[in-house]
């Protein structure tokens, strides 16, 4: 059923690779499906969740090689197209509250997919690195050292 579903996103992701589909039609359907993945990770087998991990990977490279297509095709940045996108006066009203819908629950899906990753990690018993040691795992630059003082008197 899933596999179905994730068929048929892959083949709008081709179609409008093609110049066919509607873009805004296609990240509504991803995020919808990102959804179903979450399910899938929480209740499923051991089997359901492999399958539904390597779709998740799958949709996700479809989807950064989407954005970087409508940028090129645009003639900018994948930057500033994600500005562009973060911009309402470049939707209609119902465009932008569809977008903003959409992206919520693609965030919380996003979130309890991690949750989840995580919860799954800890009862393989590996420990997943805690937020606050990540935090504090950064690089930290060096100190910057003044010139040498020797013990040497001076005059």
């Amino acid at each position: 059923m899933i596999q179905e579903e994730f068929s048929r996103l892959i083949f709008m992701y081709q179609q409008s690779m093609e110049g066919k589909g509607n873009d805004q039609e296609l990240f509504q359907k991803s995020m919808e499906f990102l959804g179903h993945l979450k399910n899938e990770l929480a209740f499923g087998d051991e089997e359901s969740k492999a399958a539904a991990f390597r779709m998740m990977q799958e949709l996700h490279q479809y989807m950064k090689e989407h954005a970087k297509r409508i940028s090129q095709r645009l003639g900018i940045t994948e930057e500033q197209l994600a500005a562009d996108i973060e911009n309402s006066t470049n939707f209609t009203p119902e465009q932008w509250k569809n977008i903003q819908e959409s992206k919520e629950k693609g965030a919380v899906a996003g979130k309890e997919i991690v949750k989840l990753f995580r919860d799954e990690q800890t009862k393989e018993g590996k420990h997943p690195p805690s937020p606050e040691f990540m935090a504090s795992s950064k690089k930290k630059e060096p100190k910057k050292k003044g010139p040498k003082k020797s013990g040497w008197m001076r005059s």
